[in-house]
């Protein structure tokens, strides 16, 4: 029922916006067409106090329709994007909800299928190239030989709990200056104690650096 009801008012929300614009552009060519006309009467007389005030309107409504389209468009996107977020967190959460039941996490784990299938969906669509190589990577370093054990443990851990979690973040607007890989992680494992004192220090920043940046991932 609540999602019927966010879809009926996200429908009516669109509309409105569509009336807005429209209206505006109607205005626009009333004025435009005002001034054509008395323009064409008047061809001695092409700057005064009426075509002025009257080509002001056009230009000043022409920004105003499209800055309000911009702004339905950034506002439409954002719905999107707050969708693909949650499905990410979502998704880690189940992960490790199916870590702490002591189940498999693997392709017949049906829950957590469900789960992983909406995230990629979501991530298909609305998920910006730096999510989308952040997922490759971390299929990539999985099934490395290239890389030692314990990296690569660390580099899912990051590539999971801290890279993707920072750009929403950011996104949002946080600063997140002080704020250390292992305080993310935290979140969601309960033996971050193994993790900290590797993932917060420079070390593994210069260790991992090349590794990610073949990824294109900061």
């Amino acid at each position: 029922m609540n999602s019927k009801r966010k879809d009926i008012l996200e429908r009516v929300g669109e509309i409105f916006a569509w009336v807005v614009v429209f209206v505006i552009f109607v205005a626009i060519l009333w004025v435009g067409y005002i001034t054509f006309e008395f323009v064409i009467n008047n061809p001695n007389v092409i700057v005064n106090g009426f075509t002025i005030p009257a080509l002001t309107t056009i230009l000043l409504g022409g920004i105003g329709a499209w800055r309000a389209l911009e702004v339905y468009k950034k506002q439409k996107l954002w719905e999107n994007k707050k969708d693909f977020y949650e499905a990410y967190v979502d998704w880690l959460f189940e992960v490790q909800s199916t870590i702490l039941r002591g189940e498999n996490i693997d392709i017949n784990n049906d829950r957590l299928r469900e789960f992983t299938f909406r995230y990629k969906k979501q991530l298909l669509i609305w998920g910006d190239e730096r999510f989308i190589k952040a997922y490759r990577a971390f299929q990539k370093i999985s099934f490395s030989d290239d890389i030692s054990t314990k990296d690569k443990m660390l580099l899912q851990v990051y590539l999971s709990y801290v890279y993707p979690i920072r750009l929403i973040r950011k996104e949002l607007g946080h600063k997140d200056n002080k704020l250390l890989n292992s305080d993310l992680v935290n979140i969601f494992v309960t033996d971050v104690e193994k993790y900290e004192d590797e993932i917060d220090g420079e070390h593994f920043k210069k260790r991992t650096k090349l590794i990610l940046e073949e990824f294109e991932i900061e």
